[in-house]
């Protein structure tokens, strides 16, 4: 058995690696009609005498190459097992979610030119849940913003989306319908009662009540009053309510809007003090150190 190479690449690959690494941090571009240039000539230069120093550090005996494993802290893991992710769905119009057992068997068919596929097991119990994402909204409270990411969770559009950020404002509308009462109530006035202990707050707020007049929300003449833990909405004369669809159910509607402005967005909390500090140790470099430790992992 050989040890592997130390390092894979070959001259093609350095000169590939180095234009890349030049043109991100340099001015040097190769030239569009592909003749060749001073830029180029230096940078297969370069990568033939890198080549050379690869196919020297590649030649190391299998002794030393071990040895220089070991002097950087590599070791063999253990034996583990293949792992995959398994989907189960439950049967269609099945009455109870199915438990699939912890050592359920599951075998992968067999790959081309192989009698037998490979076996899987699940290392736990799971429920296979009935219950599907039928939609996906996110909501900002502080700027008071939502999105509708339903397409992106369900997956029928592939982009990544910020899972608590809100793209449009959030519409605060009560939406009232009585065909019986007010489809032919023109002219009429009418006088609507919302009881809450809070409506003496209502009578201050921001609303608007509208109607759909057939091409746009229209504002209505109504005046409110609170007294007794109740608010009094009176609209006069009630207006003719063309048939309109909210939520798909089709009817004349009243609507109120609460048209309070959106809270400003702020940057958070303004620091009011910084501290900054450090400790230094000296180093014996006399005798070996590890400066992370005895036992450290990549990018440490």
């Amino acid at each position: 058995m050989q040890a592997p190479q130390i390092d894979p690449r070959t001259y093609q690959d350095i000169v590939a690696e180095t234009e890349e690494l030049a043109q991100q941090f340099t001015g040097w571009r190769p030239r569009s009609d592909g003749q060749p240039d001073a830029g180029q000539a230096l940078i297969r230069i370069f990568a033939r005498f890198a080549e050379l120093i690869i196919e020297r550090l590649n030649r190391v005996p299998e002794k030393n190459f071990l040895a220089f494993l070991n002097l950087i802290g590599t070791e063999l893991l253990p034996p583990q097992p293949s792992r995959v992710p398994l989907t189960f769905h439950p049967v269609t119009n099945s009455p109870i979610d199915p438990v699939v057992p912890a050592g359920t068997q599951v075998a992968a068919p067999p790959l081309e030119g192989e009698e037998e596929g490979v076996v899987f097991e699940t290392d736990q119990q799971l429920i296979v849940t009935r219950s599907q994402v039928l939609a996906a909204f996110s909501y900002e409270p502080v700027t008071d913003r939502y999105a509708d990411r339903t397409r992106q969770v369900l997956g029928t559009l592939d982009e990544p989306f910020p899972i608590f950020r809100g793209d449009q404002p959030v519409a605060h509308q009560l939406y009232l319908a009585c065909d019986a009462l007010l489809s032919d109530a023109a002219g009429q006035t009418g006088i609507l009662n919302l009881y809450s202990p809070d409506s003496w707050q209502w009578e201050t707020w921001p609303l608007s009540w509208e109607y759909w007049d057939g091409t746009a929300w229209q504002e209505l003449g109504a005046t409110m009053a609170a007294a007794e833990g109740r608010l009094q909405v009176t609209i006069s004369p009630l207006p003719e309510l063309v048939p309109y669809q909210v939520n798909g159910l089709e009817a004349g509607w009243l609507r109120a809007q609460l048209t309070l402005p959106l809270p400003p967005d702020t940057a958070g909390l303004i620091p009011t003090s910084i501290a900054i500090g450090s400790a230094r140790n000296p180093v014996d470099f006399s005798v070996p150190f590890q400066p992370f430790g005895q036992t450290y992992t990549y990018s440490d």
